[in-house]
């Protein structure tokens, strides 16, 4: 049978895959395309996150919506990102997605909580049983729900969206200082006395 692969005089097809000493394929060629706009979308991710950290310490920003029993804040502010709900036990009216903004002028009530039980840690919080009622005001309702809160500093969302890009430099300052070595880029093998490919994992010198 006619086999490409044996013929003489046809160029050999790029190599996608190879496999190592224990027979498991391994990917040589990913799309440079597809890691760009992976890289760009971390980049514009971080970018979004520091702005609103900074904005923090001076806006509140407050996004609110509910459905028929529960209602939820999604809120910026002091330099966390905040998550509430609150649970009523009869049916209500949903209400659609809110966004309002306020100047800081003092904390928000989900910025520092009463709560009858939580956990806080370095700007993490979880917190349960969260009152923020006033009590010199006068309600409609009967009952007032306790809220549940959770809470994560944007230090920790921007060091989680640095993961991909710090990854990408890594990778290629180890490239560089393996090329410069006269290593193979991907696995670190001696290609001082190989020929156009890496003999140890098939990688295109």
């Amino acid at each position: 049978m006619w086999n490409r692969m044996t013929s003489p005089g046809l160029p050999d097809e790029p190599r996608r895959e190879t496999f190592g000493t224990l027979g498991r394929p391994r990917v040589l060629m990913r799309s440079p395309l597809l890691r760009r706009v992976t890289l760009g979308c971390f980049l514009l991710l971080s970018l979004t996150v520091a702005t609103f950290w900074v904005r923090s310490y001076w806006v509140i920003d407050r996004f609110s919506w509910s459905s028929t029993s529960t209602d939820h804040v999604l809120a910026s502010a002091g330099g966390r990102l905040v998550y509430a709900d609150a649970h009523w036990p009869n049916r209500r009216v949903a209400v659609g997605f809110q966004h309002s903004r306020t100047a800081r002028a003092e904390p928000a009530w989900f910025e520092r909580p009463k709560h009858t039980d939580g956990f806080q840690f370095i700007g993490f919080e979880y917190s349960r049983g969260v009152l923020p009622y006033d009590t010199r005001k006068m309600y409609l309702s009967f009952y007032l729900p306790p809220w549940r809160l959770m809470a994560i500093p944007y230090g920790a969302v921007f060091a989680l969206s640095l993961a991909y890009p710090a990854g990408l430099l890594v990778g290629w300052a180890r490239r560089r200082r393996r090329r410069g070595r006269g290593l193979c880029v991907r696995c670190g093998y001696d290609l001082r006395a190989s020929g156009a490919r890496c003999p140890e994992c098939g990688w295109a010198v």
